[in-house]
């Protein structure tokens, strides 16, 4: 990643609340698992609902991102 790049990111992660940060954490996690992984899974239109309305859920009510990964892992062989 470039110097100008990181710093870019780095602003922009200082504008963000707090309760935000753990929200971009997650969503970089996910993005570096996709990243590292070749996955031929194609999602169902109900599966993407599923994510879908999963999408404005409370901090409180998100499962950790170790804990879903594992679960994962377990019931789909990933």
């Amino acid at each position: 990643m470039s110097e100008k790049t990181l710093k870019q990111v780095n602003s922009k992660l200082k504008q963000l609340p707090e309760s935000l940060l753990e929200e971009v954490e997650r969503y970089i996690d996910i993005l570096i698992f996709r990243n590292n992984q070749e996955m031929d899974v194609e999602l169902s239109e109900e599966q993407k609902k599923i994510l879908d309305n999963q999408d404005h859920l409370p901090l409180s009510e998100y499962q950790d991102n170790a804990d879903f990964l594992s679960e994962l892992k377990k019931d789909y062989g990933l």
